[in-house]
């Protein structure tokens, strides 16, 4: 009987991997996953804040859309306004004009509802409610003045921040008639 070393003459068969094969498969492994595991981690840790943008920049537009109009329109403005449309409490400002007739008061109020700081808006015509926007949440109560004065103003401005921190200022000049 003649005994065969193993390799000469015998059938090998393809099972498990070398040591060589294993270690090139694992560097492979981490080349591809590396940058996958980056992107992951990066878009986790900036997803929540473009969420954020996406609500503070909503709040900005409605700010600049309804203010700027009120400011426009606006005959006279109150800061810090006990008198308020449709509100006992005191109203950051209020613009009043007159619209076909009847007189027009838009208050903005600063208010805290399900513990978030928000800027309401409420119209009145005459002494009836006939208008109520919850327009921005925000971080702080917003900075509204006036240009020259409030009792004759050219040009009425907010200053603020949003919820999220975005920074925003608008102006309205009145419109001549």
């Amino acid at each position: 009987m003649s005994r065969m070393r193993p390799g000469f003459g015998c059938k090998r068969t393809e099972q498990g991997m070398t040591l060589i094969e294993m270690i090139i498969g694992i560097s492979m492994l981490t080349v591809i996953a590396a940058p996958l595991t980056s992107a992951a981690i990066l878009f986790a840790q900036h997803g929540a804040e473009v969420d954020k943008s996406i609500s503070d920049d909503g709040s900005i537009r409605a700010v600049a859309a309804l203010f700027v109009a009120d400011a426009q329109s606006a005959r006279s403005v109150m800061v810090d306004d006990s008198t308020a449309c449709g509100s006992t409490n005191d109203a950051a400002a209020s613009f009043r004009w007159n619209e076909s007739g009847q007189s027009i008061t838009s208050s903005w109020f600063v208010e805290t509802i399900n513990d978030e700081l928000v800027l309401v808006r409420r119209r009145c015509s005459g002494a009836a409610l006939i208008g109520y926007q919850r327009v921005a949440e925000i971080a702080a109560a917003p900075k509204i003045s006036c240009f020259p004065d409030c009792e004759a103003p050219t040009a009425v401005t907010i200053v603020g921040n949003a919820a999220n921190g975005a920074v925003f200022s608008f102006s309205g000049e009145r419109r001549t008639t």
